[in-house]
This record gives C-alpha cells, structure tokens and sequence, in this order.
C-alpha cells in the first residue's frame, strides 16, 4: 500500500464527510472506557519508550490507523515514534523509532519533543510538535514518509507570547486543520500567574503563523467550576458547519485532569457542552490521576478516542482508548437466562438488545469461554421475529461442569468493524454443575383408574403413606421398603371430587383439600377412613395445611384464594377469608410457618405473605412472580417453585428479597415442594404441553446458590418425605418410593465455599433503574461494597458489616441517580476488586 497517497485521501475524505455526513448532536459526549487500556504497550527495558507511551495524534483512512506519539525512557524526556494497527487497537511500532529525535544543544527542542500533529497531502507529510519544557514553542518538520522527518527551523515556527500575555510562559499542543492552502491551529498557552487556555492562528503554509487578536479561545471556566484553572484543547475536528472540540481542563498540582467538549461555528467563538466533563479519571487503575491530551477520529457513526492517563502516585503517562458508539451499531445489553444449569442437560439462552439506528448489515455471535480462558463455543445470535433489536442464541451446555463468561461479537458488515461487548465491560457468567446424587425407585403402585393420579402424598409419624388420589379419592398404603400395601381407600364427594392435597396434624387427624368438593377431615385406624367433618365454600380446594396450634386449618384454591377454619375434631368453623389477585387467579400451595406466618403460592400472581390474627388476614408482602408450590426451611429461608422454576426468598417482616434462581426449560408446572433435614430441596413437575424437563429434582442450597443434584423423569405433584428419607412421589402413573444417594465417581467442580474472592459483573449491564450484584468471599469478614460515580464521589452503601463465606447477592436500586457509568467496589480484608455499571433511564 501507498501509504502517502492513502493518507492524503483520508484527508480529502475527511473533509468531504465534514459537509455529507449530519451532526447527531452531542453523540460525541456519551464515552466509554476501553477495558483493555492502556492499549500503546512500553518498549523493552533500556528502549526509548520503556518510561512513558502517550500523547498521541491518531490519523484513519477507513481501513488503518496510523499513530504518532511521545515516548520517553525517563519523565519528560520525551521523542516521538510511530506506529499502525488496522483496528485502532493492536498497535505495531515502527522498527526505526523514534522517527523523531531531538534537536541540537542549543535548539529550542533539543532536551524534549512530543504532542505531535501530522497532516498529509500529494506532495508529503507535515508535522508540528511541542518542544522544551520551560523553553517552549511548537516546531515543523516534514517527510516524504510517516517515519522519516527533517526539521525545518531550529527554532519554533510558533513562539510563546512576550511578557504580560497570557501564553508567556509557553505555547504547545498544535492541533491543524488544513482547508486548500489555509492552515489553522489551535494551540495551548500558559500566563505568568498558570492560567492554561487556548489560542488560535491561521496560515498560508504552515510554517508561519499569525496569532489570533481576540486569543485566548477558549478560556477558563469561572470560580468553582471544573475548568476554572484551565482549558487546554486536544482535538478538533469540522463537521458540517461546526468545529467540535475535545479539551482538558488544569490544576497545580497536576492532578485530577478531565477531558470536556465544545463547539464552535468560526472556530473562535466555543460553547462548552453543559455537561462537562464528559471524560474522567477512574477511581482505581492506570488512569486514576489524570485523563487528558485527547485525539478524535470520526469513523462512521462512532468517535473514537485515544487519550493520556496519568498512573497515580506518579507523573508517568501512557495512551489510554474510549469510544462514543451511542449513535453507532453496538451492542446495549447482554445476559444470559440460567445463572446456574446441569452440565450435559441445559440448554442455556444468551440474549442481546443490539441498536442498529442506521439498519446496517450485522452479525452477532456469543463468545462462550471457560474457567481456564478457552473459547468454548461461538453461538450465532439472531433478530427475534417482531423485534427491534433483540437478539437470541441458545447453547446446550457440555457435560464436564465448569464456570463460564459470555460476551457478544457484533461485526458491522457495512462498516466493516466489529464491536466486542467484553471490552465495554457488557459481558455475563453462569456455571453449570454435574449431579451429584440419584433417585433409586424401590416400589412403585398405580391404584385407581380413569382419572386417577398421585396429586398429594403425606406421611406420618408411624409410616403410613397417605395418597390424594385425584379422581379415585384418599388411599393409605403400608410401605416396607420394597412394595406398597394398599390398607384404606374412600372417595367422598362424588363427580365434583378431586383429590389434591393432603395433611396430617400431630394427632392423626388427616385432612384433604378435595377439589370442588371443598375440604374433608378423617380419622384412620389402620384399615379404614372415617369423615368427621367437610365443609365446602365452593371454588376448587388444592392445597391444605394446618398451623403449629392443631386446630387451625388454612385452605388454598380459587374461590376464596385462602381460607381459614377451625377444627374442633366433628366440624369446620370458618375463621376467615381472602380472595387476593383477581379472579382468573387460583392458589396452588399454601405453608404456615412455626411463627404462624401464611406463605401462599398464588399461581400467576405470585408469592404472598400473610399474618392471621384469628379472623382475619393482612398482606404484608408479595412477589410478582409465579409460584405454584412453596416450603419454608427451618432457617426461615422460603422456597417457591414457580412457572421460571425454583426461588429462595429471605422475609424480614414486611417484604420478601430474592435471594437465588434456577431456571427450568420451558414453564415450569411446580406440583409440590419438600425439604430434608440435610437442606435439600425437592420439587415435583408436572408435565404439560410448555414443561421441558417433568419429574422430581432435587437440589442443594447453599451461599445463596442452587445446585441441582439430581433428578428423575417421571412428572409428578406430590412428595412426602418418610423419617428414614425415603422420597414418595406422586404423579400421573402413582406412587413411587425412591431413596436419594450420592453418585460415586461424580467430578464436582463448583464447591459450597469458593476458593478465592471475586466480584462478579453486575446483571443486567446496562441497567434501569434496578440490577444485581453477586459477589463471592472465600472467608468470613467485614466487608464492604459501595458505589461510586466517575467523580470517585461514593453514592450508594450496599455492603458493611461481618459476611459469611460463600457466594452473596445484593439488588441495587438506583433511585434518584442520573444516567451515566458508575463503579461499585468491593472490599474484604486485603481484597479490593472494582468493576464498572452503566446506568440508562
């Protein structure tokens, strides 16, 4: 390639899109910090770059990128080299650096020479460059090739200002723009008393310049604002009848430096952006202490940035990178549906809001890569039908567990670039488990016929297995390890019947939620059922329960959704009712904490919770989300299966916090839930026409996490679980026994505590107003999490105080915070871990 033409027609079609392509106002604000800076890597120890890489003026000619800038091998002793990269990115140094040395002894810039600008044409290459320190002024070379230059003049074609001015003490930083044969620039001075400000010049040739008589430009910012000590430009480039400008603002001592923007008609008279600064120094990392000398290029729809960041505890700079693609294709958001899945049973869901404001050709794939940084798989992406910008792609997750990060690869075939999520800190993690244990079935019986089905199991203190046998009524069944015994059968209520639930208080007293037939009470004495009390309110009962007292009986169905009686050993008093969510909502499970707390799963409209005071009910907190079956564990913590799958919820009273999720295949048609003494959690799933995966599961919970151990493919509704541990499950073909055992030879790589700290990137990213942070602690501490702006100003305390190890998840609300990028930082012990947010409202 010629490289000298190439340039020269970058130029020429610079400055042709400056009156072809329209300003999108202020797209060139919204800046997004590359995570892979700083991006220009030092040289080898003893090189002339090894100190410093930075200050840099970047050229594009629509396929590659050129760059020149300052290298040092100690603070301010600065050359200047050049390099290439075809994305902006993966830079490659020129061999004969640095293209440009420093002068003589006695020139103005033989102890410094950086801050570069370099324009192109026909006939060759100009550059203008800073030179000194204390001795400033801007200096001009030339050359028939990016690398080889000769000086003009020993001395700057652009002096600092005679004493009194306000660029006596210095003048550097030349930004041109050439028009024909006119040259302009805008440079940076320095008064006697340290205003730092811009001026302007213009030129016929380049090498001798008149300055402006109105200069400065660009001037300070007054009394308490960002830029009262300084406005330095950067960049500046003219599009469609506006001059834009990136500049930076100053301070003595050097610190704190942030980039702002403004725009001008004439290039003289600037308006700055009424949000400035729009770029800022990082709370943590590289570029801590300063962002500044900034370098803009237009590609396309997006502006592109490189900038200086200033290391902090030093004055050492290197080149940093950040893009504005708000009017661009990118990728806004990305996540995926399971945080947790089984390996070699999963299918995982990746999605993506990709905007696309100019219908450009696109392609979008998720990069899968494991626990070890190995690409796993790359998952074509694809519009949802009759959506703007939802993408979706879907994985079955391999058999070997392991930890995974998803990321999105956008390739904007139109304008031949791709965008990477991950770089932009858009990325998700799940990870996928091997089970654990097995179901071994020891006895199975199907007694009835026509429409009966295992809907509801209990058992009691005796052994004795009570089966709500949907249409075929109550049975109860000896069980001695290898088979069932059918002992007692009765089927009250006739058509209306259906037997759906049962429960048996601490005297024996077995009661059936019986459908449309309402609810039944009976004793049994080892051969035969006998009623001792029925009442029936009409509605279709499913799910019964009695409270810790032995008399007070809570009835879940459509018509009222809950009720309340009570049973004096012959009859039914109602106590209560209350019909929450609407009519077309049905209760499916109904649990009475030890507290005497009421946990109603009321189908689609949720999870309720309930005080009852003996006659009434009061609703004190609820969760939108569907739930079908619901236990709640010794330690409080309430389990819900719903249509999405299975939650863990924490109540403090009055109101519910999702604590974790596993997410089914399909609807998840939760029959009945049932805990262990050993924490596990079991769920029955009933098959219908939206189930993936019917039948019983089985997990562990722990450090607010789900992991499925197991599971077995017969649907069900009920399960009971025998003193011994025996699991009776109930679903269409009967009633199975099965005891639950661990697998041996089973390879588990996700452990209970984990090994090493980590702050996860929160989900969903970008966020409004509400997204989730899940943090892991390998031990127990104080710890700290909070949230900072891009000012480093702390907004928001999620975390203080002594957590236990293991893996934690905190909600964050962003109430009356503006949109923007944030950073949330946690802290335990010597660990310090940051990442970055993105607030859209």
């Amino acid at each position: 390639m010629n490289v000298l033409s190439t340039l020269a027609r970058m130029h020429y079609r610079l400055f042709l899109s400056f009156f072809l392509i329209p300003t999108l106002a202020f797209s060139q604000t919204n800046l997004i910090k590359f995570s892979g800076n700083p991006i220009l890597p030092l040289g080898a120890p003893g090189e002339w770059d090894d100190t410093e890489a930075s200050h840099a003026f970047v050229a594009f000619d629509g396929a590659a990128f050129q760059m020149w800038y300052s290298g040092a091998s100690q603070e301010n002793t600065y050359r200047i080299g050049y390099a290439t990269s075809p994305d902006g990115l993966s830079w490659t140094k020129d061999a004969t650096n640095p293209v440009l040395d420093v002068g003589g002894a006695n020139s103005f810039d033989g102890f410094n020479l950086w801050t570069p600008h370099v324009y192109a044409d026909e006939s060759g290459y100009q550059m203008w460059y800073s030179g000194g320190l204390t001795i400033s002024g801007i200096g001009y070379a030339t050359s028939p090739d990016p690398s080889s230059w000769i000086r003009q003049s020993s001395q700057p074609v652009l002096e600092k200002g005679n004493s009194g001015m306000w660029d006596e003490d210095y003048a550097y930083l030349p930004i041109i723009l050439r028009n024909g044969s006119s040259y302009q620039m805008w440079y940076t001075g320095r008064s006697a008393d340290g205003l730092v400000q811009t001026g302007y010049a213009t030129s016929t040739d380049g090498m001798y310049w008149s300055k402006h008589a109105n200069n400065p430009v660009l001037s300070v910012g007054g009394p308490g604002e960002w830029d009262s000590d300084g406005a330095s430009a950067g960049s500046v480039l003219f599009e469609d009848g506006q001059y834009h400008m990136w500049y930076s603002n100053w301070s003595n001592p050097i610190t704190n430096i942030k980039i702002g923007y403004a725009t001008s008609t004439d290039g003289i008279n600037w308006i700055k952006h009424a949000e400035n600064p729009i770029l800022q120094p990082a709370s943590g990392g590289w570029d801590a202490k300063n962002v500044w000398f900034p370098t803009v290029v237009k590609d396309g729809h997006r502006y592109r940035m490189w900038y200086t960041g200033t290391v902090p505890g030093t004055s050492l700079d290197r080149l940093g990178y950040a893009e504005d693609f708000s009017k661009a294709a990118h990728v806004d958001s990305m996540w995926v549906s399971r945080k947790t899945a089984v390996a070699g049973l999963h299918t995982n869901e990746f999605y993506a809001h990709i905007a696309n404001p100019h219908n450009e050709n696109l392609t979008a794939r998720a990069l899968i890569v494991n626990d070890g940084g190995s690409l796993n798989a790359s998952i074509e992406l694809k519009l949802i039908h009759n959506e703007t910008d939802l993408w979706r792609g879907k994985w079955l997750i391999p058999d070997n567990p392991d930890n995974y990060s998803v990321s999105v690869e956008l390739t904007n075939h139109s304008a031949n670039y791709v965008h990477n999520s991950f770089d932009w800190g858009l990325f998700d993690e799940f990870h996928s488990n091997a089970r654990t244990h097995s179901f071994t079935e020891h006895a199975h019986i199907a007694d009835g016929s026509g429409g009966a089905a295992g809907f509801g199991v209990a058992v009691s203190s005796d052994g004795t297995v009570f089966l709500a046998n949907y249409s075929d009524g109550l049975r109860a069944y000896r069980y001695d390890g290898t088979s069932f015994t059918n002992t007692a059968h009765i089927d009250d209520g006739g058509n209306a019947a259906i037997a759906s639930s049962v429960f048996i208080n601490t005297n024996g007293t077995i009661f059936l939620a019986n459908g449309g037939d309402g609810l039944r009470a009976y004793t049994y004495d080892g051969h035969l059922f006998t009623n001792t009390a029925h009442v029936n309110n009409s509605g279709f009962t499913q799910s019964v329960v009695v409270a810790p007292d032995d008399s007070t009986v809570f009835l879940a169905g459509s018509t009222p959704g809950l009720q309340a009686y009570h049973y004096d050993g012959h009859a039914f008093t109602s106590l209560g009712s209350i019909d929450d969510g609407g009519p077309d909502v049905s209760a499916g499970d109904v649990f009475v904490a030890p507290d005497g707390t009421v946990y109603l799963a009321n189908g689609f409209d949720g999870l309720r919770v309930y005080t009852f005071d003996g006659t009434s009910f009061t609703n004190t907190a609820n969760d939108s989300a569907s739930a079908h079956a619901v236990a709640v564990a010794p330690d409080n913590t309430i389990f819900v299966g719903g249509c999405d799958g299975l939650r863990a919820y924490t109540y403090n009273g009055t109101s519910l916090t999702r604590m974790a999720e596993f997410e089914m295949r399909g609807c998840a048609f939760s029959g009945a839930l049932a805990l262990a003494t050993d924490g596990t959690v079991f769920l029955t799933i009933a098959a219908d026409v939206f189930v993936q995966d019917p039948g019983l599961w089985a997990f562990q919970y722990e450090n607010d996490l789900f992991r499925n151990t197991a599971y077995n493919p017969p649907d069900g509704f009920g399960i009971a679980l025998g003193q011994d541990g025996t699991v009776f499950h109930a679903g269409r073909q009967g009633l199975f026994a099965y005891t639950y055992n661990m697998t041996t030879g089973v390879n588990e790589k996700i452990s209970a505590v984990p090994e090493k700290f980590k702050l996860e990137q929160n989900y969903p990213n970008p966020f409004n107003p509400t997204t989730t942070i899940e943090f892991a602690l390998a031990e127990s501490g104080i710890v700290t999490l909070k949230v900072y702006n891009v000012l480093g100003a702390e907004v928001a305390t999620l975390v203080e105080g002594r957590k236990g190890a293991g893996r934690h998840t905190i909600s964050f609300e962003a109430a009356g915070l503006a949109s923007g990028l944030y950073y949330y930082t946690l802290t335990a012990g010597e660990f310090r871990q940051s990442r970055k947010m993105v607030l859209l409202r």
